[in-house]
């Protein structure tokens, strides 16, 4: 879904794109869901000192990225790699996908063993 020429949402996920080893998501607005799992995720990589930007995206951009993945509650994190009928990048799965599902992983992990103690 998309907005005045940039990117929201997908219809129940939040959108991340990959352009030359740097991640992308919409920010939070009136316009977009903050989801849980976005704002997990988001967490995450930043506390892994990966870098990501909240910025618009543009359906160019979308296009162009290297990688495009989607975040939602029940499908966590999952790879795009067409829209449109366009390759995303070279139609597989990103590195920055498998890196994000690790650090997602652990930090539920973490999140889980912290709370066996509260």
């Amino acid at each position: 879904m998309y907005k005045d020429g940039n990117i929201t949402e997908a219809s129940a996920s939040n959108v991340w794109i990959v352009k030359n080893q740097i991640i992308y998501t919409p920010p939070a607005t009136d316009q977009i869901l903050n989801g849980i799992t976005r704002v997990f995720l988001l967490q995450a990589l930043k506390q892994q000192n990966i870098q990501v930007h909240e910025s618009n995206i543009s359906k160019q951009d979308l296009l162009e990225a290297d990688e495009v993945w989607v975040t939602s509650s029940t499908k966590e994190i999952q790879p795009i790699v067409k829209v449109d009928d366009k390759l995303i990048g070279n139609g597989q799965i990103g590195q920055f996908y498998s890196k994000a599902v690790t650090v997602f992983n652990q930090a539920k992990s973490d999140y889980y063993e912290a709370k066996k103690y509260l």
